[in-house]
């Protein structure tokens, strides 16, 4: 992780696990041990892989969401803000920075799969059209992430704006 945060406290945990419970999202053992060592943060290895319907595609992982109060994604805030969005039973654990988010589904006492939810094809009532499979649990998820080695696109400034411009 970029930014490592202790791991978070039993009491918090439990609280959070009560409040994510009450909004029908159970947070699966393998992401609760995650927390215990890692309370969130932003990884180092942050590019995923899946495919979404007949397409290979790509998206990283802005952040995992944490406990402890912090600038960067409160996993029960993020809970309660997509609980009419998500299906019941999955929990958002990532953020991609672009309004999607990496789902961990413990629907049943499950503990996996991972799975990416797109906001583009979400449907209300929320279902699993819009979700897409990664890996089989969080540990596979996370000891496949890699580094995204690739530059950013140069954008070139547009009107005034490439008045202002340096070189």
């Amino acid at each position: 992780m970029r930014d490592h945060r202790p791991p978070v406290s039993a009491e918090a945990l439990t609280a959070a696990e009560v409040r994510l419970a009450e909004l029908g999202h159970p947070v699966p053992p393998s992401y609760r041990a995650f927390l215990a060592a890692q309370d969130g943060g932003k990884p180092v290895r942050d590019y995923f892989s899946f495919r979404q319907g007949d397409r290979d595609q790509h998206d990283g992982v802005r952040w995992f969401y944490g406990i402890a109060a912090a600038p960067n994604g409160d996993l029960v805030r993020e809970a309660e803000s997509r609980v009419d969005r998500v299906p019941a039973g999955m929990l958002s654990i990532a953020d991609d920075g672009n309004g999607n988010a990496v789902v961990l589904d413990g629907r049943d006492g499950r503990d996996g799969p991972v799975l990416f939810w797109d906001h583009e094809f979400e449907t209300e009532p929320p279902d699993e059209s819009n979700l897409s499979w990664v890996a089989p649990d969080i540990e596979t998820f996370l000891a496949d992430l890699i580094e995204n080695l690739e530059p950013p696109p140069v954008v070139e400034p547009k009107g005034w704006r490439r008045l202002f411009a340096r070189e």
